[in-house]
């Protein structure tokens, strides 16, 4: 469902239903703005900043729909709370360092790592960096922690 459909059904959805005490169009304009979210501040990404920048790529209609891919954009407006905030964002400075990417993982992969920086860790604790990974990264990416070794996302 497209945000102009949900918009135009706005003004027949006023009332509360017997499955919902909120009115369909406050559960429209919730949708609406979750469809939404990717074309404005998220709380962990400046996208409003990128795609001043940058523009939505085309053939695509919204960050949304190009996100839903899989794609990725780059960590230029990441912001700290980010779980790979990293030195690549421009919101990284000397009091507030994000973690670092590299190419090639544990024993020369093809694939990426992240080493997580000071700041990274005092925002998230290994533990909950290795959740997310787990959870967020594909195989092939990844994760150093701070004994050296490499833990892989997906895994």
């Amino acid at each position: 469902m497209d945000s102009t459909l949900i918009a135009q059904l706005l003004g027949q959805m006023d009332k509360p239903t017997q499955e919902s005490p909120y009115s369909m169009k406050g559960l429209a304009y919730k949708l609406l703005n979750q469809m939404d979210d990717f074309n404005k501040e998220s709380p962990d990404y400046g996208m409003d900043s990128y795609i001043k920048k940058n523009g939505v790529p085309a053939p695509y209609r919204s960050m949304l729909e190009y996100m839903q891919g899989g794609r990725h954009i780059n960590d230029e407006f990441k912001m700290p709370n980010h779980q790979t905030f990293s030195t690549q964002s421009s919101y990284s400075a000397p009091d507030m360092k994000g973690g670092e990417w590299k190419t090639g993982g544990a024993e020369g992969s093809p694939y990426w790592s992240f080493k997580p920086s000071e700041f990274n860790l005092k925002q998230h604790p290994i533990e909950d960096l290795i959740k997310f990974w787990k959870s967020s990264q594909p195989q092939g990416t990844f994760l150093q922690l701070p004994n050296g070794s490499f833990y892989d996302g997906g895994s």
